[in-house]
């Protein structure tokens, strides 16, 4: 299995109450992480998924510690 594929129904995924806010692709009960895109080519991120929040966490934890070391330097 492809890490963007899941055993989720395409009929499911497709469904416009998964897509809140415009484009953003968000169902917790999909296990996949990026989903083919609705809109043309490429691919969406599942942001319900666990792992997007953490991504996120770790990048604004990465961008606060990179803020205070460039205090402390300069």
């Amino acid at each position: 299995m492809i890490f963007w594929q899941s055993k989720f129904d395409k009929a499911k995924r497709n469904s416009e109450c998964k897509y809140n806010r415009g484009p953003f692709y968000s169902n917790y009960k999909d296990n996949s992480l990026f989903v083919p895109s609705r809109l043309g080519y490429g691919m969406e991120v599942n942001i319900a998924h666990p792992k997007f929040r953490r991504s996120l966490l770790y990048i604004a934890i990465g961008i606060i510690v990179l803020n205070v070391i460039a205090a402390l330097i300069f």
